[in-house]
């Protein structure tokens, strides 16, 4: 019965707002009655697949039906069978605010394009915010999302709560995010989100990844920009916060973070706080905290409770921590701590401190540090642009085989299934 688990996790113990969700999030085993149901009557549909007992999602229309319509439950078993091409308006109603999704999601490689992401249009605004709110227990994997351009038009938020934000999930509990693409619109642009109060969580993939969840052979090109003014933001370009568990995967924009100043703020390439576990990864962008109370900026994660960050390098070319009472940044993570096992960092990369936005600090280098401890050791830009640095046993030792591939344009590592590239999207023809 984990649709029931997860009521009381993502809820607090509360009902959900809307209890006409709860009889399509049933228990395990209705949920499989109701497949073969359907299997047995709609054998020649085009939505469920008799044979497999997957739901094929190939428009706008089947994919807002998930979790609203009956045949489309929250723990179905889904695949893309083409890409899809959201409209402008309205924006983006997330699967799953209130219940979360528990079932699968198989992107096939296609593309969802022009994602918009809201907080919903109901009497409360939603906490979590995605292409699916809120995930328990479930799989997304082989998926391409390409978020509009909010650089111009910011993702505005205004509830009081907690808000978790991802282009996947708001926020993913025992979730494998697994072979996901995250990019803007032409791969420009930013991925812009203003809170008016109240902490933010946002990532490129999730706002946060809670315990048992991973997020594997993924990564975003998208620049990701947050700010809240009466609360704490966290900022990462993969997760906002990580308490599980983010392996082979890469980020390659800008990640900032800004809070009023009596609220904390954190950046990092890959997630805003590390509680968790991440490696084998590495980001490409520059990481910076504009303003807050305390400031932690890292390359690898604004902050880590944990020492389980190991064989991740930072290519970007600065960090940068504003904070009245804390400005701690880091070339591998903005608090100071013994790392589980090697890291790497560009040796000319320029870290910067300050507690006034309006008289910042001259960015410094730093140079002849540890491999285990937050600044990760000394590489130069030839040796960050050198496949053996990533593949040998003596350098990061990344599986060059299965996972990882040499891009000979960028002269950095890319995910092996990038040489695939993805069915095309045509371009729509306006009269």
């Amino acid at each position: 019965m984990k649709n029931i688990v997860a009521l009381s996790r993502f809820h607090g113990g509360k009902p959900a707002r809307w209890f006409g969700n709860f009889r399509r999030t049933n228990s395990a085993g209705t949920g499989l009655f109701a497949v073969l149901l359907l299997a047995v009557l709609c054998s020649g549909c085009d939505g469920l697949n008799s044979e497999t007992g997957l739901i094929a999602i190939g428009s706008t229309v089947d994919l807002a039906k998930i979790g609203r319509d009956p045949d489309y439950p929250l723990d179905g078993n889904y695949y893309l069978s083409s890409n899809i091409i959201l409209p402008d308006s309205p924006a983006w109603q997330s699967i799953g605010p209130d219940l979360p999704f528990t079932g699968t999601f198989d992107g096939r490689d296609y593309t969802i394009r022009n994602l918009k992401l809201d907080e919903g249009t109901g009497i409360y605004p939603d906490r979590f915010i995605g292409l699916f709110g809120c995930t328990y227990s479930a799989s997304i994997e082989n998926l391409n999302i390409e978020l509009a351009n909010s650089e111009a038009n910011p993702i505005i938020l205004s509830s009081v709560d907690k808000q978790y934000v991802g282009a996947v999930a708001g926020y993913g509990e025992r979730t494998s995010f697994s072979n996901i693409v995250i990019r803007t619109a032409g791969n420009a642009g930013s991925i812009n989100i203003r809170k008016s109060t109240g902490d933010i969580y946002a990532g490129g993939i999730a706002g946060k990844i809670d315990q048992g969840s991973v997020i594997k052979n993924s990564y975003s090109l998208a620049a990701l920009n947050v700010e809240t003014a009466g609360g704490g933001a966290w900022a990462g370009g993969l997760a906002g916060e990580n308490d599980g568990f983010i392996t082979n995967s890469y980020t390659a924009g800008n990640v900032s973070a800004e809070s009023d100043t009596s609220h904390n703020a954190y950046a990092g390439g890959i997630t805003g706080n590390n509680a968790g576990a991440v490696e084998n990864a590495y980001t490409a962008g520059d990481i910076s905290v504009k303003n807050s109370g305390a400031a932690y900026a890292g390359g690898i994660a604004g902050a880590s409770t944990s020492n389980a960050i190991a064989h991740c390098a930072v290519l970007g070319a600065a960090i940068n921590a504003v904070g009245v009472s804390v400005q701690d940044a880091g070339r591998i993570t903005g608090t100071a701590i013994t790392l589980r096992a090697d890291n790497f960092a560009l040796d000319a990369m320029t870290l910067a401190s300050a507690t006034d936005p309006a008289v910042p600090s001259t960015p410094t280098t730093i140079t002849g540090i540890s491999p285990t401890d937050e600044n990760g050791a000394d590489k130069t830009s030839v040796d960050l642009e050198t496949p053996e640095t990533y593949s040998d046993p003596s350098g990061l030792g990344w599986d060059f085989v299965e996972v990882w591939d040499w891009d000979s344009d960028a002269n950095r590592p890319k995910i092996r299934q990038e040489n695939s590239s993805p069915p095309a999207i045509p371009i729509p023809v306006i009269p």
